[in-house]
């Protein structure tokens, strides 16, 4: 009777040869290896074109030397005749496996069974190609309906193997199998950033990003390339610069894509895995909108680099009041989306300004409930926060002109409460316990139950924690010879902060552990904002955890404070005190308040900068914004502060749609103490009771640390100085950076190219007091032997080097004034032209030419947050390259969210993931 047997490179040697040993590995797991056909093997690189690109595995016919197909025979040992058998493919994949002849030709499924071929193999046998069209855990291949949580395990080894069944039909009818084989679908992998860099992203953002203006040669973002494009010289990394056309103005190159490779016997392929995103940067604005999407599915398509992009072709199922079943598109689905987020956007406004204006009423305000319940609950609140507003009065009595500034401006934050309250109702009513919905793609009226429900989902799919940002891989560790992914999220009242699908796609690649970090206390909620994984090549350990600090930055202002105020006489002291030098920093910080008359603190034997000095917040927000995009709240905090007490000039913040606003940042250590009411020794110190579900605490940076420790055993944790903004309530607010966030850096090689912090300056000589006292204190006194005046100079850390544009000298002079103690501000100018000679960057009259240009302020003072991450990041090896990234900052975001990297990928000297995953 004739032998019926499939072969194919079960040994994984690169080759099909036939074998008796390469067959007797055919059901050990994990069978052959095959990749998913996700590249354009006619198209040799990556480019810019605007035409749609068809993948690989799209083409019905298939190239010979289509390297991604595995090939397979089937051999008829002792057969005579023609004999009609089939192929059936069992396993998640199962259904979507593609089949084809030697020569390329489609072999297509039965018409009711996907899974099963039929075949006629003739007496020399049959050769063939299979190819897997999807990777594992594809979101695509999941049931309907709109579940809100992910099973954990620590691995699902089934959805990428599919279990090959050769067989015929008996005389009687019967399934008789003749033989049986598995294979694996490679599954994606991340690398970490000790890889080398090949290539470098970044978007072009013209100045008239929020206009309908023609672009000029003025990039928004101009001081971040440039400063780029300096730290990668001599690397040998491309820098690819996103032209406007086709980011459309979008500059979140990390959220948007992930690239990971793919490889198996026969070679390595990279993958861009394109992330759900439709937000242009970090402003959630107008339906339909256009961002770095099809930049995304259009540029990178070409031989050995593929698209992932199954997370866009989702879809949500949606049951009517009537039981009618609709499918929301996932494009169609943000504008749905963007109402229930105007929705709990105006309820979490008005929720803020009672806390900040009316304690009492806001006592019994807790969390938001359901969609029907906020609607409910909307009209009254918002009655009670204009009546509020209506009543409020200036601290103290003003002059006529500040006091009608002073309601004015009440009165702009009135109108837009009630003006975005009114758009509400034209796309969202409850009507009993039915809510009916009206948008451009999705006209519905569902239950109360149901609203929630896809609020939720919708919530879930285009949360920014679903963004490239929100995940991080780490070297090598003991049982993960690819890393682990450290990824944002936490479960809270039985939802998935992060898409359950999202977290599903990881689990299944099974090749890198998943470690999850709760970030939702931070408003983009993205991992990337509190750590970062840095390569060693110093000390123990071949790489360290980055990690942000309030702490250790609060630390770093209180010695700075200290050594202020004993370097003051009693007369100088800001808030006039009384005698500063034998009061410690708590007592006096007890007693301080601003003053606007003078708002730096450059008296004394050691004077101290501002933080944040020549720059501006951004205050963007249009009538179709459903949050809008305003200066951080220890900054509207302070311009409410000023403006109640009549120092009008410093008041700049103005609420209310309009054209975009610009306020300057500048902050004294003190204000900064007194505005942002103890938010950041919360943030490192508290700890929030878990969820009943959670199975861990929802802490905060403490926990991190913990989590941390558990995962990567003996890897040192550096903590990097940030500060974060004020939060009203941690019950349903959020945080983000206040100043540029260090650890959200770009890593090429051992060079670390990390935000200026643009902190607290102070001269030399007390800048290494201060950070040698700071390190003592945390327990790291051997890096303060590194600091000196001659180690600071050779770092170029002493001077600032300040990007600007559109501005003047006498204003330069008025910010920076605090750089040259005892100076005027003619003087002060004099010194910032003569520094910056045969430049021509000023005019006669001292305007700034147009464009950006580079300056040096003259003054002999070290940033203290700069020096303190330059020895820390040193004494790991590690080449510190500053970048300015404040476009990035006024946006929620730092360079490493504006920048991507595609990496070099070896795997020689790692085990084969289908190794490691056949051995567990």
């Amino acid at each position: 009777m004739p032998d019926y047997t499939i072969h194919a490179d079960f040994d994984h040697d690169g080759r099909l040869t036939g074998s008796t040993a390469e067959r007797a590995m055919r059901q050990q797991l994990p069978g052959a290896v095959l990749v998913a056909n996700l590249d354009v093997d006619a198209r040799a690189s990556p480019g810019f074109t605007a035409d749609r690109i068809e993948l690989d595995h799209e083409r019905r016919v298939k190239s010979r030397s289509d390297d991604e197909l595995i090939r397979l025979s089937i051999h008829a040992t002792g057969a005579s005749d023609e004999a009609r058998m089939y192929l059936r493919m069992l396993g998640w994949l199962g259904e979507r496996m593609h089949l084809y002849t030697q020569d390329g030709r489609c072999i297509r499924a039965q018409p009711s069974m996907p899974n099963v071929f039929e075949l006629l193999v003739p007496p020399t046998g049959l050769r063939l190609a299979l190819e897997a069209p999807t990777l594992p855990g594809t979101p695509l291949f999941l049931p309907s309906g709109l579940g809100l949580t992910a099973p954990r395990s620590p691995f699902r080894s089934d959805e990428g193997l599919v279990r090959l069944e050769l067989y015929r039909f008996d005389d009687a009818g019967e399934r008789e199998v003749l033989d049986w084989a598995l294979f694996s679908v490679a599954p994606l992998i991340f690398p970490y950033s000790s890889y080398p860099a090949r290539r470098v992203f970044i978007c072009e953002i013209p100045r008239e990003r929020h206009s309908g203006a023609s672009a000029t040669s003025i990039l928004e973002n101009q001081p971040s390339i440039s400063d780029v494009e300096a730290a990668l010289s001599g690397t040998g990394t491309a820098l690819v610069r996103i032209p406007h056309e086709a980011c459309q103005r979008d500059g979140w190159i990390q959220d948007q894509l992930k690239i990971g490779f793919t490889h198996w016997p026969g070679g390595v392929m990279d993958v861009v895995m394109h992330m759900p995103r439709m937000m242009v940067n970090a402003l959630p604005g107008r339906v339909a909108q256009t961002n770095l999407a099809d930049f995304v599915s259009t540029y990178f398509p070409s031989r050995q680099i593929g698209l992932f992009d199954e997370f866009w072709r989702r879809s949500i199922r949606v049951v009517d009041t009537s039981g009618t079943v609709h499918q929301l598109g996932f494009r169609d689905s943000w504008d749905t989306f963007m109402v229930f987020a105007r929705l709990y956007g105006l309820r979490h406004r008005l929720v803020h300004e009672l806390r900040e204006r009316n304690r009492q009423a806001a006592a019994g305000l807790g969390a938001a409930g359901d969609v029907a319940e906020v609607l409910v609950e909307l009209p009254g609140l918002l009655r009670i926060v204009v009546d509020t507003l209506t009543s409020a009065q200036p601290d103290e009595p003003l002059p006529r002109s500040a006091l009608r500034q002073w309601r004015a401006s009440i009165s702009a934050l009135r109108d837009d409460l009630q003006a975005r309250a009114r758009v509400l109702q034209t796309s969202i009513t409850l009507s009993g316990r039915h809510v009916a919905l009206d948008c451009p793609a999705f006209t519905v009226e569902l239950t109360a139950d149901e609203a929630t429900r896809l609020y939720d989902r919708l919530s879930q799919i285009h949360d920014a924690s679903n963004y490239g940002g929100n995940f991080e891989s780490s070297p090598p560790v003991p049982g993960a010879p690819y890393g682990k992914i450290v990824l944002g999220n936490h479960r809270v009242f039985g939802v998935e902060y992060t898409d359950p699908d999202l977290i599903r796609f990881l689990q299944n690649q099974q090749a890198q552990p998943i470690v999850e970090v709760n970030v939702s206390w931070l408003h983009v909620g993205h991992i990337d904002e509190i750590l970062t994984f840095a390569p060693c090549t110093t000390g123990a350990g071949n790489f360290a955890i980055l990690r942000a600090s309030p702490a250790v930055a609060l630390e770093i202002l209180r010695e700075a404070a200290q050594r202020h105020l004993s370097g003051l006489n009693p007369d100088l002291s800001p808030g006039h005190v009384g005698e500063v030098g034998s009061v410690s920093v708590d007592t006096f910080l007890a007693s301080y308040s601003p003053r606007g008359l003078d708002r730096t603190t450059r008296r004394g034997s050691a004077p101290v900068s501002q933080m944040l000095r020549g720059k501006f917040w951004l205050h963007h927000h249009t009538t179709d914004m459903p949050v809008p995009l305003e200066p951080p709240l220890i900054y509207r905090r302070m311009s409410e502060y000023f403006a109640r007490q009549g120092y009008q000039h410093l008041a700049g913040y103005s609420p209310g749609p309009g054209e975009d606003r610009f306020y300057s940042a500048g902050i004294n250590i003190f204000e900064f103490h007194y505005f942002e009411e103890g938010t950041n020794a919360e943030i490192d110190a508290l700890e929030r009771e878990a969820a009943p579900e959670s199975g861990e605490a929802a802490t905060y940076l403490q926990g991190v640390d913990r989590i941390l420790t558990r995962e990567f055993s003996g890897v040192r944790i550096l903590r990097l100085p940030v500060l974060f903004d004020a939060v009203s309530d941690w019950v349903d607010d959020a945080t983000s950076a206040f100043t540029p966030n260090l650890v959200n850096m770009q890593i090429v090689g051992n060079r670390a190219i990390v935000p200026r912090p643009y902190g607290p300056r102070m001269q030399s000589e007390d800048a290494v007091a201060v950070l040698g006292a700071v390190f003592d204190t945390l327990g790291e006194g051997n890096l303060a032997g590194r600091l000196s005046d001659r180690w600071l100079r050779e770092r170029n850390l002493v001077g600032p080097r300040i990007w600007v544009c559109g501005t003047s000298l006498d204003r330069l002079a008025d910010q920076f004034m605090d750089g040259f103690p005892g100076l005027g501000s003619r003087e002060v100018e004099r010194l910032i032209r003569s520094s910056n000679p045969g430049s021509r960057m000023f005019d006669r009259q001292g305007s700034l030419r147009p464009g950006w240009h580079q300056l040096t302020i003259p003054e002999q003072t070290v940033d203290l947050f700069e020096a303190y991450t330059q020895v820390t990041l040193e004494s790991i090896g590690m080449e510190i390259y500053w970048v300015d990234s404040w476009h990035y900052h006024t946006q929620l975001g730092e360079i490493h969210c504006g920048t991507n990297v595609q990496r070099e990928v070896s795997t020689r000297g790692m085990p084969p993931w289908w190794e490691t995953i056949a051995s567990r």
